[in-house]
């Protein structure tokens, strides 16, 4: 399978501002030297160089992911504004159209920003089949694009909608398999499993981790343990997570150590906090990555859901 984040941001969008830009051009200019402009070589060289948090941006868009199965079936999680860009960059036949699985974490604002400005929601020959454990959830989607909040209603798309309600049972789509389960938020939220020729990634959003979910219950060790990949909620720091209790979001060091409890190979932190910058968020990796190695482990690889990145699974 192959994984890509379009939107990695928690709450609400926040986009780069020129004064940020700014600054890292400045930090930029200032490391040159005249040698890394003699030949492209060494321009090249020189930017692959640069730290993460100089080198391009984390990201500003809201909640979005994007699988593909093997057999290149599309799966979609959640439709924050990063639901656009991937609606821009999707390259299939528009005279054939296509079919997407469009699964919902939940309905909250930044999981839902992008949804009216989904590209493949206006080609007539496009299926989407959306799925969430949310009783009437359709309803939900199409109030949210009413007179006053949107000017099209979502009667408008063209396309063929189908709205499947959850009830327990796991999903089967050729080779792909989804499981999922309740995770602590307000009003409730999903995490999603998605498991193929063996390998295992766990979609886990917008989740306040809790004493019983490191309980080695007989469902969470099936859900959990020894996953390939766990994309996780890790808004806060330690402290700012006490100080949000019930706030519905965990820290990176709760996430390191629910990783370590159940054998995760690769641990990626996400739903970051709007208002921490670039370089913040790679403080906040080292931090993660320091807080692993004090506790005596080296097994477990972390990183920061960036968008853009992609996951060959």
């Amino acid at each position: 399978m192959l994984i890509k984040f379009w939107g990695v941001r928690g709450s609400v969008p926040s986009p780069i501002t020129s004064t940020v830009f700014r600054n890292k051009v400045t930090a930029i200019l200032n490391r040159l030297t005249p040698r890394d402009l003699e030949s492209a070589a060494n321009r090249e060289i020189f930017l692959a160089h640069l730290p993460p948090e100089l080198f391009g941006t984390i990201g500003g868009n809201t909640t979005c992911l994007e699988i593909r199965s093997d057999e290149d079936e599309i799966f979609i999680v959640d439709g924050g504004t990063g639901l656009r860009e991937l609606g821009q960059n999707l390259n299939y036949p528009k005279d054939k159209g296509m079919t997407f699985h469009f699964f919902f974490t939940h309905f909250h604002w930044d999981h839902l920003q992008g949804i009216p400005f989904f590209a493949p929601f206006f080609n007539p020959k496009n299926t989407i089949h959306f799925y969430s454990a949310v009783k009437g959830f359709e309803n939900i989607l199409r109030e949210q694009m009413k007179t006053p909040y949107f000017p099209v209603p979502m009667s408008v798309f063209p396309s063929t909608m189908v709205f499947h309600e959850l009830s327990g049972e796991p999903l089967n789509f050729g080779g792909m398999n989804i499981s999922y389960r309740a995770v602590y938020h307000p009003q409730g939220c999903t995490a999603y499993r998605f498991e193929e020729r063996g390998r295992v990634a766990i979609f886990s959003t917008d989740t306040e981790l809790k004493t019983s979910d490191f309980h080695k219950t007989s469902e969470n060790v099936t859900f959990y343990e020894n996953v390939d990949i766990l994309i996780l909620d890790a808004q806060y720091t330690l402290g700012e997570a006490i100080d949000k209790t019930n706030w519905g979001h965990s820290s990176y060091s709760m996430a390191v150590d629910f990783a370590l409890e159940y054998g995760i190979k690769k641990l990626f932190l996400f739903h970051h906090e709007p208002n921490y910058s670039d370089a913040y968020l790679e403080d906040i990796k080292r931090l993660a990555l320091w807080y692993l190695q004090h506790n005596g482990h080296d097994g477990l690889e972390i990183d920061l859901a960036r968008e853009g990145v992609e996951i060959d699974l």
